[in-house]
């Protein structure tokens, strides 16, 4: 079955908007225009995809059953665009990258001005998040490849890790900080402190629950969790808040001495980054450009 661009279009509007009005305004067209191209739909169909309500409209199965498989026409159809823009001369080209934080602070700056003296008019987008959610975005064709840390367990079987290098974890604490005075300190007595730790969805939180584990201690309960960086070293360092991150993401503050790893051997350990690309999908020349760059820098890390 083939599908209409102008219907997907319009589901995906009232899918992601939640009713037919904010869908017309969006889309430009009117109220009964939405209506008849989503009863044309459903009809093709032979089901239903919304349940109506007076506030609006939500997605019954029928309608979480096409949503993954219209978001990825759309992307697919975004694509195609972009890489007819390209052929004619007529486009700058645009690259979508999603990175967790430390990646964004080790690799990435010096790739994207590496790739921009080759390709100065290019457009490169760049996304923040947790490897659950850079697995997300890659499966919905949101980003073109993703770097995050590589976990345990089976990714999904349209996806392609590569591991690219290897970056120091710790546990961390404001340079005062009591623990920091006591390396023969043990686990347990982290535990008399509270935590500030990246939101769930993290490679961090794994690891960090396996390395209590391990001693026979439960792990950390967090006080708070964020999905900001800069939030969780804000708090640490103003406080007697533990938390853990990539040492490179508070390697400033622990140059002017506001930040450091905690002494104790058993809260550093090594992460593997990985880069997670579709199986089945070609990058366009853009995208295949500052991935080179990443693959360089990466090397250059490793060692």
């Amino acid at each position: 079955m083939t599908f209409d661009r102008k219907e997907l279009t319009a589901f995906l509007a009232v899918a992601r908007l939640g009713s037919i009005g904010n869908a017309a305004a969006t889309l430009a067209l009117t109220q009964p225009a939405i209506s008849r191209i989503l009863s044309r739909l459903e009809d093709r169909l032979g089901a239903k995809l919304f349940v109506r309500h007076s506030t609006g409209m939500e997605l019954n199965a029928f309608g979480r059953a096409l949503l993954p498989h219209a978001e990825l026409l759309e992307a697919e159809g975004r694509r195609v665009q972009e890489e007819i823009e390209l052929l004619k001369g007529s486009a700058t080209g645009l690259v979508r990258v999603g990175v967790v934080p430390s990646v964004a602070l080790q690799l990435l700056p010096q790739a994207i001005q590496q790739t921009r003296l080759k390709a100065p008019h290019l457009h490169i987008h760049v996304v923040e998040g947790t490897g659950n959610q850079l697995l997300a975005w890659l499966l919905r064709q949101e980003v073109d490849f993703a770097i995050t840390g590589l976990w345990n367990e089976p990714l999904d079987s349209s996806i392609r890790a590569t591991p690219l290098f290897q970056d120091e974890i710790c546990i961390l604490a404001r340079w005062d900080h009591p623990l920091t005075h006591t390396p023969q300190a043990g686990l347990a007595e982290l535990l008399r402190y509270p935590w500030a730790i990246p939101e769930r969805g993290n490679v961090l939180w794994t690891e960090l629950n396996a390395t209590f584990q391990r001693a026979g201690l439960e792990p950390p309960t967090a006080a708070v969790t964020a999905n900001a960086i800069q939030t969780l070293k804000a708090l640490v360092a103003r406080s007697d808040f533990l938390s853990v991150m990539a040492r490179v993401s508070f390697q400033l503050e622990e140059q002017n001495q506001l930040l450091r790893p905690l002494p104790m051997k058993a809260t550093r350990w090594r992460r593997q980054l990985a880069l997670l690309q579709r199986s089945r999908s070609r990058l366009l020349p853009a995208a295949q450009g500052l991935l080179e760059e990443i693959r360089t820098m990466a090397g250059g890390a490793g060692r």
